[in-house]
């Protein structure tokens, strides 16, 4: 598939299914991966970053063990002698890969739940006017409804390059016909909902454009 088809191509991979990759990581990788407390979480990210390399490396035609990576100034990881952008995310049993020659991209993917410390974690990450319409929904609907926002605002974050540290309240998202917006992001970030794999939630943050075109794997 060539990107002439789509600006940006967005990949989702079953985890349990994928791999191993373990030999694919770089010594990096592999200590990160090592952190984890329990095995089910280390092998997750073992085969997610493991099938990163392996998309990018069909794009790049490199070998997956060949491609190195480096951390701009707030964390974003890029590839280094590439012109190709691309985001990871991942969830439990799935990862989601977005990749662009032409844009930047932030992509999130979160399991449908209801986190814990609900109405605590809206009142932090919720702009005033999105906590006025979310505390308005019936009960049983909030969950889901949040994790909508909180993907959105992830990929947007993702997608500029910045972490956590940054205030999620801060940013407002809009319904526009052509899209999601945001404020306090450049007028040519768009985010899309993708919802391609039952029982997650995701998005897609693209910087000057909307179009993309979901594939699975």
């Amino acid at each position: 598939m060539t990107f002439e088809d789509a600006p940006v191509h967005v990949w989702a991979v079953e985890l349990e299914r994928a791999g191993p990759f373990e030999h694919l990581l770089s010594p990096e990788e592999t200590e990160r991966a090592a952190r984890f407390h329990f095995e089910c979480d280390r092998i997750r990210y073992a085969r997610a970053h493991g099938a990163l390399r392996v998309t990018l490396a069909r794009y790049t035609g490199s070998d997956p063990r060949a491609l190195r990576f480096r951390r701009e100034a707030r964390g974003k990881p890029v590839l280094e002698d590439r012109e190709l952008h691309f985001s990871l995310s991942h969830s439990l049993g799935v990862a989601l890969i977005a990749v662009s020659r032409l844009h930047e991209v932030g992509v999130d993917v979160e399991r449908i739940r209801e986190p814990a410390l609900l109405d605590r974690l809206a009142a932090r990450c919720l702009a005033p006017s999105e906590l006025s319409d979310w505390r308005a929904l019936p009960r049983h609907a909030r969950a889901e409804s949040f994790l909508r926002v909180w993907t959105r605002k992830e990929a947007l974050l993702k997608g500029l390059g910045r972490g956590l540290g940054d205030p999620l309240s801060c940013i407002e998202l809009r319904e526009l016909e052509s899209g999601i917006s945001a404020s306090g992001s450049a007028p040519a970030w768009f985010i899309c909902d993708l919802d391609s794999v039952h029982g997650y939630i995701s998005a897609l943050a693209i910087e000057g454009g909307k179009q993309f075109l979901s594939l699975r794997v």
